[in-house]
């Protein structure tokens, strides 16, 4: 019975010194910012005032932060995932599919509101408008998101996605009066084979690698080609690619780097006369090295790198003169998908400005007035088709 009750008692202790230890480090150990892995900024604690805590403010957001900065939190959910994977969960996190040879594919995408499309359309009607009013012509380049393209197959209990649904009915309501519209997806149909599309995206990541960059900038220029304004310089291209870094994909890394990225194609495609590193290069109105901003992983280092730090990150304002050639000026508005090939089309004019919305408190409008350009770009994955990226003014 003593014996009994000594283990009891012992049970107690050690409950007690668990609980006192995990508080003292929930206390003690530093909040973190943002999380890496789901790149998004976490909870931080919370203000405790007494209307807060009155009104139930205060429980809800607190709850939100210990949430956010459980001790070893990484940790648990890491070992949750491996623990889905384990019992045969089709969509880790309700949102990610591995398939046998290791494609990462995000859970396809529903339907999107009719409503959000229509006034993403109108809202680049009316930009087209905008932009011939100030003399300029608009391209707007619809580029082929890997989720839309790559053959890799669900299982067949899995619902086919609607995102190609979405993008024809958002293509179809863009007006072509004021702007060229060209989608991209289509000549890659026509050119490739399932295998060689395949070849054009990371496994891991849900962009395209140089391959499919390339090919959508030889599509690009034999649009642009035709302008006046656009200088045909074409140099020989030399693939130069990397093997001594780990690649963080963006979806591998929503999974905590579950899946092996080796094989996967970091690789670039620069003219073998250097013509790049001849630019000049701002960051706003601040010169930088080409380092700054295109290839910036490379030589870090760092033992990994990603999507941003092989091609350019996302940036609010980046300005390009290219001396090579007089008198052309474009905007490029653009998200993430354009990173690799900004250099390519760049060669083509004089000053190249680079504007990301997403990045940026001033509209495109805003930023267009008092400026002169011959041509605005427009180029988004096609499945970037509703949302703030589509308020230009």
């Amino acid at each position: 019975m003593k014996f009994q009750r000594l283990n009891e008692r012992l049970l107690i202790c050690l409950f007690l010194l668990f609980i006192f230890s995990f508080g003292v480090y929930f206390i003690l150990s530093p909040d973190l910012k943002i999380s890496y892995v789901e790149y998004r900024v976490l909870e931080q604690q919370p203000d405790l005032t007494f209307d807060n805590l009155l009104n139930g403010e205060y429980a809800k957001k607190y709850e939100a932060y210990f949430t956010d900065q459980f001790p070893g939190r990484n940790l648990w959910l890491r070992l949750y995932l491996y623990i889905q994977k384990f019992t045969g969960k089709t969509f880790l996190n309700d949102n990610y599919y591995i398939s046998k040879d290791n494609w990462i594919l995000k859970k396809p995408i529903e339907k999107l509101p009719k409503k959000e499309m229509d006034i993403a359309a109108t809202n680049l009607n009316e930009f087209a408008k905008f932009v011939s009013d100030h003399d300029a012509d608009l391209f707007y380049f619809s580029l082929p998101h890997r989720d839309n393209t790559i053959n890799v197959k669900f299982p067949p209990y899995v619902k086919k996605g609607m995102g190609l649904v979405n993008k024809e009915y958002f293509l179809s309501q863009l007006s072509k009066e004021n702007m060229k519209v060209v989608d991209i997806r289509k000549s890659f149909i026509h050119r490739f084979s399932k295998s060689e599309l395949n070849n054009m995206y990371f496994k891991t990541d849900h962009h395209w690698n140089i391959l499919g960059a390339f090919a959508a900038y030889e599509e690009i220029n034999k649009v642009l080609s035709r302008e006046p304004y656009y200088v045909a310089n074409e140099p020989e291209y030399k693939m130069t690619c990397i093997q001594n870094k780990k690649f963080e994909g963006s979806y591998n890394r929503q999974i905590y780097m579950m899946v092996d990225p080796s094989g996967e194609k970091l690789c670039l495609s620069m003219p073998k006369d250097s013509r790049f590193s001849k630019f000049d290069f701002y960051l706003g109105d601040k010169k930088v090295q080409m380092q700054t901003f295109y290839g910036s992983g490379l030589k870090s280092g760092n033992k990994t790198i990603t999507y941003h730090g092989l091609y350019t990150p996302d940036l609010p304002e980046i300005n390009i003169v290219n001396h090579n050639v007089k008198n052309s000026n474009v905007l490029i508005i653009k998200d993430s998908y354009a990173n690799p090939i900004i250099l390519h089309i760049a060669q083509h004019f004089h000053k190249t400005t680079v504007f990301d919305m997403r990045h940026n408190e001033r509209t495109v409008e805003q930023y267009m007035k008092g400026k002169d350009f011959d041509a605005v770009i427009i180029m988004y994955n096609d499945q970037n088709i509703t949302g703030n990226m589509y308020k230009f003014n």
